[in-house]
């Protein structure tokens, strides 16, 4: 008798034992017999899991003997609603299980859990299962979440991680780099520390395997960060992206470790496209000077441009429209930042100096404090800038009109093709002072992003 099983409603988990007994869930797939559209048919497919010894069957449910690529025989001996299936399994082709038996039950809500017996030997619960085992793991994976959301804060620290939860056989890889034990792995932790001076942030770490965990987080470094002065060339560089971290059920301990970069396509080792982005940064010409400066994270850095997160800050603002205007501006702004306010406050030199549209502003350093500094000159307004999410792009030498529109055009661009909504107009960052070579100079072009930090903050 044919059976018509709805998929919706069958859900199988099957037992098989091969020098051990094991329950493996599998999902079903639909496919279509050649014969007629109408005969629903489940895949049928078996694999060996190399540690546990455990089989995967998805089953026939048809009358009739069928054949597959994966399997010599299935054949469907009773297949009715509420009543028991029973499978005979032939030969894996690709080599390891042994013709045997196993028995099913048929699914009476959402899910079956099938407690396994020996080959031959009745089942004792169809009911029950994998729900005490699920918890354990559930309860595993939280522990390792909790972990590892406090372990990373001393990931380039002087206590450094806990090596306890980690395993000998740890692998890891990332586009440049690939190790395959703790001491290599901890190694590269330990020559990251020492000549790049590298500051790691996490943002988040979420479940996403039955022994998988992401995390998502922003490094930045200095080349030679710890040996040379600001003022000899010590290039910054930054990266973001997420670490796949996979977790051995058995040991209960990370036995592989990959990180994925945002500002590649290719993630695998040895990835050009990776060796390019560093020797990119680390060749980068222009300067940042050691000045204070708002405060930003850098949420995602691609290959030619970055969004960041920038903190609430306070500035002071002249009107300007044209070249003419912008340098009376300037000058007003730097009166005011040297005392010429109410207060007579000299106020610290900061960067950058942000331009708009219409307006030129200085950013008011932290020495202001929480006092307000009251402009002498009338048209000069201090404001606080909310912060937000901005999208940055970088280049050097002059900042003349056609440099930023031909960069504006291309950040607009970028963000329109990776889905990102800009939600403003845009700002000139200039952070050097007249004096600077232009090819020495930093300049960027920044638009405010319509959308929350939060999500950008997780996901992969």
């Amino acid at each position: 008798t044919r059976a018509r099983v709805c998929v919706s409603r069958l859900v199988v988990h099957v037992v098989a034992t091969y020098r051990h007994i094991g329950v493996v869930p599998f999902t079903p797939h639909i496919w279509t017999s050649r014969t007629s559209k109408r005969r629903p048919l489940l895949q049928r497919w078996v694999s060996t899991a190399s540690q546990a010894a455990r089989a995967q069957l998805r089953i026939c449910c048809c009358s009739r003997s069928c054949r597959s690529k994966d399997m010599e025989r299935v054949q469907t001996r009773t297949c009715r609603p509420g009543r028991w299936m029973e499978v005979r399994v032939g030969r894996d082709v690709s080599g390891g299980v042994p013709r045997g038996r196993a028995r099913t039950t048929q699914h009476l809500s959402r899910t079956v859990q099938l407690r396994t017996s020996i080959v031959g030997q009745a089942l004792d619960n169809p009911t029950a299962g994998l729900s005490e085992s699920e918890t354990d793991v559930d309860k595993m994976m939280q522990g390792m979440k909790a972990f590892l959301q406090e372990d990373l804060e001393n990931l380039f620290n002087e206590r450094g991680i806990d090596k306890s939860k980690y395993q000998e056989e740890m692998e890891f890889e990332d586009p440049i780099t690939s190790y395959s034990t703790l001491s290599g792995y901890l190694l590269n932790i330990q020559m990251l520390r020492y000549v790049f001076n590298p500051q790691f942030e996490l943002h988040s770490v979420e479940r996403t395997g039955k022994f998988e965990l992401t995390t998502r987080w922003t490094m930045k470094m200095e080349f030679f960060g710890k040996f040379l002065p600001p003022q000899i060339w010590r290039p910054e560089m930054a990266w973001t992206g997420v670490s796949i971290m996979e977790v051995n059920p058995e040991t209960g301990k990370f036995c592989k470790h990959v990180d994925k970069w945002d500002s590649i396509a290719d993630n695998s080792y040895f990835s050009s496209e990776g060796l390019q982005d560093l020797l990119r940064q680390i060749t980068q010409v222009y300067q940042t000077p050691d000045l204070e400066s708002p405060t930003y994270t850098v949420l995602r850095r691609f290959r030619d441009y970055e969004i960041r997160l920038y903190r609430p800050f306070q500035f002071a603002e002249a009107p300007a429209s044209d070249q003419r205007t912008k340098g009376e501006a300037f000058m007003k702004l730097a009166g005011f930042i040297f005392g010429e306010n109410k207060e007579n406050k000299k106020l610290a030199m900061t960067t950058p100096v942000y331009t708009t549209r219409e307006s030129l502003q200085f950013v008011i350093g932290s020495d202001a404090g929480d006092a307000t500094i009251t402009p002498v000159r009338d048209d000069i307004t201090c404001a606080s800038a909310g912060g937000g999410v901005y999208a940055a792009v970088k280049f050097n030498g002059l900042a003349i009109a056609s440099e930023v529109q031909e960069n504006t055009r291309h950040l607009r661009r970028r963000l329109e093709e990776d889905g990102y909504p800009a939600g403003g107009e845009e700002l000139l960052a200039q952070y050097n002072d007249p004096g600077t070579l232009p090819f020495f100079r930093r300049n960027e072009v920044l638009i405010p992003l319509a959308m929350e930090p939060s999500t950008l903050l997780q996901g992969t």
